[in-house]
Parts: C-alpha cells; structure tokens; sequence
C-alpha cells in the first residue's frame, strides 16, 4: 500500500495514469489525498475516476464539485453544501464503488483519531511486536522490550477496544442501508 499526501505532485505524471490502471492486478493498493483537482494533470484525471474505487470529498467549489458529484453519484448541491464546524465537526461525502449506491455524507467529530488506541497501546500488539529504542537523542526512556514469545492466533481472539465516541452518518446513511 503506498500513501501520498499532497499528491498534486505526483498526479502530475503521465506515468502515474499507468500506474493507477494496473496497480490492482498486482493487489497493491494507492491513497492518495490533494486539495484541489484542477492540479491534477489533465491526462490523468480519467485514470484517477476510472481506476480507483473509493472517494472521499469535503467541500468543493462549483467545477471541482462538478466533475466529481458525477462520477460519485451525487448531486454538486450535496458536495458544495457540506459543512466544517470549527472544534465541532466535518462533513464528508463519501463514495466506494460496488458498496454505495451514491455519494454519502457522513458528519465526524474533530479529534476521534486522537482518541483512539495506538497500535503500540493495544494488548494484543504489544505482545507481538518488539519496540525499537527511542532515538538516544530524545529526552524519553525507551521501554524494556519485551521477551520473545509464540505469536498468539489474534483471529480467534479480536481486539476488544471501547471507544468514548460515536460517529453519526449524515441524513443519507439511512437510505443507503436499506
């Protein structure tokens, strides 16, 4: 899997269109995140709408909305009226191919991903994985490794996590689940 953040750089290159098209043949994943379409090289927006199969849009202008309320089966009202509430919440239009029927909006919370476990925090990982020590520079101790043990089957036993937070979809939830 490979994550690019700021990815207007990198959706400059012809060779990315390429990419994007046999990347799933070889079950490999691409996420990628950008702010504005416009700088995404015109001979690869069609690869970017035709070979990825999961959306996700904040507010957008009237073109931007445009292009993109067609291709995720949704109306340009439905992407230029979501909404940010400063330490509140944000709206986000969400699309996946063969799962959705239409752009969904869905309203999270700021700071849910700050609440969550770290994945070196939950039980079940730290039993699996063997910390490396913090760099000797930094002022923190580096926690005693602990010994090696036999992997758990963590299939037959899920990570039980309770979380302080509820994420509530958006008004069109309800009818994409019926």
């Amino acid at each position: 899997m490979m994550f690019v953040d700021e990815a207007s750089y990198i959706l400059q290159s012809p060779i990315v269109a390429k990419i994007l098209v046999q990347i799933r043949k070889y079950k490999c994943s691409f996420v990628a995140a950008t702010q504005l379409w416009a700088q995404i090289a015109q001979d690869v927006r069609p690869a970017v709408l035709g070979s990825t199969g999961i959306r996700i849009v904040g507010k957008l202008g009237h073109d931007e909305a445009t292009v993109l309320a067609r291709d995720m089966e949704t109306t340009v009202e439905t992407i230029k009226g979501l909404e940010a509430v400063p330490r509140l919440h944000a709206q986000w239009c969400y699309f996946v191919r063969s799962v959705t029927k239409k752009g969904t909006v869905v309203t999270a919370p700021y700071g849910v991903l700050e609440q969550l476990p770290k994945v070196n925090q939950l039980p079940d990982v730290q039993k699996l994985v063997r910390m490396p020590p913090r760099h000797p520079l930094s002022d923190a101790r580096a926690p005693p490794l602990p010994p090696k043990q036999a992997r758990p089957n963590l299939a037959s036993e899920p990570v039980a996590t309770s979380h302080p937070f509820e994420i509530k979809p958006g008004k069109d939830w309800e009818t994409e689940r019926k």
